[in-house]
């Protein structure tokens, strides 16, 4: 509805552009398993770190394996 508000009020192009919905949890979830069973394969050597943060959802993996790298050598002390 409110593509087509956009089209008729604002002349936005809306020709093939499908709304996609996602619906989070209505509960709050508590993530605590699955982070042990990722550290637990990852300790194991069954998964790379980077496997672990792309499936507890990290957007991407690779700029946050940067970053911890950085800051495990110390480059980006925490005040």
């Amino acid at each position: 509805m409110i593509l087509r508000l956009l089209a008729q009020f604002a002349g936005l192009e809306v020709e093939g552009v499908r709304p996609v919905m996602h619906w989070g949890p209505v509960l709050p979830v508590d993530r605590s398993r699955q982070v042990a069973d990722e550290r637990a394969l990852v300790q194991a050597g069954i998964e790379s770190r980077r496997t672990a943060a792309a499936r507890l959802g990290i957007d991407d993996p690779e700029a946050e394996w940067a970053r911890v790298a950085e800051e495990g050598r110390g480059l980006n002390p925490v005040a």
